[in-house]
């Protein structure tokens, strides 16, 4: 696969930064232009010390859970032909407002990407004993 860095500009904590996000590629054989998106962010932040950017920021499942299932979807898809391009992305930028992804969408509408599907992988080894609601953006 192709593995880049998707910079982008954002706001965090006061100030204007470069941040990244990861994008690998899996090309299809079949239907190369359509996509299939598999994402999750790799950020994580501290409520209790929001304005804090050093301050320390459990992630396990918010979002190292979430980075995990991506890493795997890649690892099982890798060796398969799949009739469509498969993008795998970990966003930066999440927890101060949908940076990254938004960044990265704003270029792929540009570009014309032929989007079909996203599967996104957020909080996905949660353990309280309230479920979340499961969300889904179209």
């Amino acid at each position: 696969m192709d593995v880049s860095y998707d910079t982008f500009r954002c706001w965090s904590y006061q100030d204007t930064v470069d941040a990244a996000n990861i994008i690998a590629v899996k090309p299809g054989a079949t239907r190369p232009d359509e996509y299939v998106v598999i994402g999750g962010h790799y950020d994580s932040i501290s409520t209790e010390n929001f304005h804090d950017p050093f301050a320390y920021a459990p992630g396990a499942d918010d979002n190292a859970t979430g980075v995990a299932g991506v890493l795997e979807a890649a690892r099982i898809l890798a060796p398969l032909e799949l009739e469509r391009s498969v993008i795998f992305a970990l966003w930066s930028g999440e927890e101060v407002g949908l940076r990254g992804s938004r960044a990265w969408v704003a270029d792929a509408v540009d570009a014309g990407m032929d989007i079909v599907a996203y599967l996104n992988m957020d909080v996905i080894g949660y353990t309280d004993e309230d479920p979340p609601v499961a969300v889904v953006y179209c």
